[in-house]
C-alpha cells in the first residue's frame, strides 16, 4: 500500500511543528529609502516571508555538504540550526531573517537566525532548512 505523503505531512503540520517563527526578507531594490518631507533616508522594512509554524532546532554532526554543484555549505561554526517547515510554507532564501516567536524551549525565544540554504527532495514531507544564529550586540 502506498504511502499518503499528504497526510504524513498534515500530521508532521499538527505533531511536529509546535514553534511559531517570523522569516522576513531584506529589501532588493534598497536598504533605505528618502522621505521627501524630511530629507532623511529611512530603512526600508523587510518583506514579511512566513509567519507561522516550524520547528527550530539545534543541528548536532557535520554540516551537510555534497559535491554536486550548488551544494549546500553551512559556515564552520559552532552555532548552526535546522529549521523544519511546513511543505506548504513558501520558499525562503539564503540570507531571509528568521525570529523566534513560540516556542516550548524559551531560551529560543526571540533569537535570531540567518538562513543558510535549504534541502529539497523528491518525498517532501517537511522543508529542512539549514540556519546560523546571529549574535546580537549590546
Amino acid at each position: 500500500m502506498p504511502v499518503d505523503l499528504d497526510r504524513v505531512a498534515a500530521a508532521v503540520d499538527h505533531a511536529v511543528l509546535l514553534d511559531r517563527v517570523r522569516i522576513e526578507r531584506a529589501s532588493i531594490e534598497a536598504a533605505y529609502t528618502l522621505d521627501p518631507q524630511t530629507g532623511r533616508l529611512i530603512s526600508t522594512p523587510p518583506t514579511l516571508v512566513h509567519d507561522g509554524p516550524g520547528l527550530v532546532s539545534r543541528h548536532s554532526g557535520a554540516p551537510p555538504t555534497t559535491l554536486l554543484e550548488g551544494a549546500i555549505r553551512l559556515p564552520d561554526s559552532q552555532d548552526w540550526y535546522q529549521l523544519l517547515l511546513s511543505k506548504s510554507a513558501p520558499a525562503v532564501r539564503e540570507a531571509d531573517e528568521l525570529t523566534v516567536l513560540i516556542s516550548r524551549d524559551v531560551q529560543l525565544l526571540n533569537l535570531r537566525f540567518r538562513i543558510a540554504g535549504s534541502d529539497v527532495g523528491t518525498m517532501l514531507v517537511v522543508r529542512t532548512v539549514w540556519m546560523t544564529r546571529m549574535r546580537t550586540t549590546t
